[in-house]
């Protein structure tokens, strides 16, 4: 325990010069036995931080233990290792810049010289100063200029020193600062984002229903960044497929330049609508490795202007038995068990999904075209023929134009009961013209039950005919 009013810890600034020194003679120790070895950093960190550097931009501080023994004092770098051994590496020439660098290209100025080497002046006595770019990439430290090289050892890097430090404390303060956890990669790609498109991106990975309420997300990955990652490879492989970019930083860059206002909003519309009829059979599915998959699937669902409903049969009949079905000699177990984001796979599976949703579509419809002649044989006409069928299917498709399509009373699952009362009004002479534009306006939901709806519909009818509404109209007549 520290005794109140010792001193505890100093801040001070040394060079980069400094430092590479201290290493080499040991003044400064990287190999505290409880600290992470040096050399972590792949290289695309590795160069970030020799470019910061070279900009004069800010770097965070380090951090040393001091520890007094009898042997004398040890000072332990504890925090800051990957850093300090970085410059320590590129200044002694252990690597050169790579080809990948952000922000390459350095400006700095010099003296304009003449032909004996001595700074000119102008007719005022000003000394006169040129500026050079300089490319750092493929360089090392005695490739840069000397002006750049100057800037590197002179740079400053500020210490927060650990004062007399104990074994116990030492280990302390290595827990403690390294309690921060790095950026993840979801986290460090988007930050390549433009501001405006990462505010849309978060707004509706933080405020949508879909994400707050469904989906098979991890808690961490609700918080690191995972879910925008989610949302950039959707627009990417929905609208962009031919141009995949594996890495999140290339397809930030990408959509910087190339997302559209119009596909955000479509997104948006198509989260609502499958929101809307999510099953808990099915949420499961959508997992951070999967869910784009999904989502541009739906998309390809949508252009077929049939209910979301059909969409969540296909993705439980696809969790019952498709996942498992063959497709060019593979099935989509096959292709799930290599996680990658490769442009080849990513096809190949959108693919399948597209070709088996296709398949359940048009199968489903058929099932339909049947179950709906025996509708209108219970509920209109026993002895109804396909002509018959095919007329009121046309005067309903008549109707229709004069009403607001956007209302649910139009979806797939309602046309059974609103094809049988066109049937019926047709069959007993009555013109359904202005109750069909009338109930549409006063109306906006249906029975589910679809005999139900058309009994609750024919005697709307009914009433609005026997109210006088269509002079000289005949009533409907009992269908019961």
């Amino acid at each position: 325990m520290r005794q109140i009013g010792l001193e505890k810890n100093k801040r001070e600034f040394h060079s980069t010069k400094y430092y590479v020194n201290a290493v080499k003679k040991e003044t400064v120790r990287t190999d505290h036995p409880q600290q992470r070895e040096s050399g972590q950093w792949p290289p695309e960190y590795r160069d970030g931080l020799i470019g910061t550097v070279l900009k004069n931009e800010d770097i965070p501080y380090i951090v040393i233990c001091e520890q007094v023994t009898e042997r004398g004092v040890d000072n332990y770098l504890i925090d800051g290792i990957q850093r300090v051994t970085t410059i320590f590496n590129y200044r002694v020439g252990a690597f050169k810049l790579g080809n990948k660098l952000e922000n390459p290209l350095i400006e700095y100025q010099v003296n304009r010289l003449d032909e004996k080497g001595k700074p000119m002046r102008d007719e005022s006595g000003n000394l006169m100063h040129d500026t050079i770019v300089c490319d750092i990439r493929g360089k090392g430290y005695k490739d840069l200029p000397e002006e750049l090289q100057e800037l590197f050892d002179e740079f400053q890097l500020m210490e927060v020193k650990h004062l007399n430090c104990t074994d116990d404390q030492i280990g302390y303060h290595l827990r403690r600062y390294n309690h921060a956890k790095k950026m993840g990669a979801s986290q460090n790609g988007i930050t390549y984002l433009d501001k405006n498109i990462a505010m849309r991106v978060k707004n509706i990975t933080s405020t949508h229903t879909f994400f707050k309420d469904f989906g098979n997300f991890k808690p961490a990955e609700r918080n690191n960044d995972t879910l925008n990652r989610v949302v950039l490879e959707s627009f990417m492989a929905t609208y962009f497929m031919d141009r995949w970019k594996s890495p999140l930083k290339d397809i930030c860059f990408f959509l910087n330049d190339n997302l559209q206002e119009e596909m955000i909003a479509a997104f948006n519309k198509e989260l609502d609508s499958i929101s809307e009829v999510m099953r808990e059979t099915v949420a499961e599915m959508f997992t951070s490795k999967n869910s784009f998959l999904w989502f541009v699937t739906y998309h390809k669902f949508c252009e077929t202007g049939m209910p979301s409903e059909r969409f969540m049969d296909f993705m439980e009949a696809f969790k019952m038995n498709l996942h498992s079905k063959e497709w060019h000699g593979m099935t989509f177990d096959d292709m799930n068990r290599v996680s990658t984001k490769k442009k080849s796979c990513i096809i190949e599976k959108l693919q399948l999904l597209e070709e088996f949703m296709q398949e359940f579509v048009s199968e489903e419809g058929k099932g339909e075209k049947v179950g709906l002649m025996d509708f209108i044989k219970e509920n209109v006409k026993k002895e109804a023929e396909q002509e018959d069928l095919a007329l009121y299917q046309d005067m309903l498709d008549d109707l229709i134009l004069e009403v607001n399509n956007d209302t649910k009373l139009l979806d797939i699952e309602n046309r059974a009961s609103l094809t049988a009362l066109v049937g019926y009004a047709c069959e007993q002479d009555i013109d359904l013209d202005e109750w069909f534009v009338e109930y549409f306006k006063t109306h906006t939901v249906y029975r589910k039950d679809q005999k139900s709806n058309f009994r609750c519909m024919a005697d709307d009818l009914q009433k609005f005919i026997k109210k006088g509404e269509r002079n000289g109209r005949k009533s409907m007549v009992e269908y019961i």
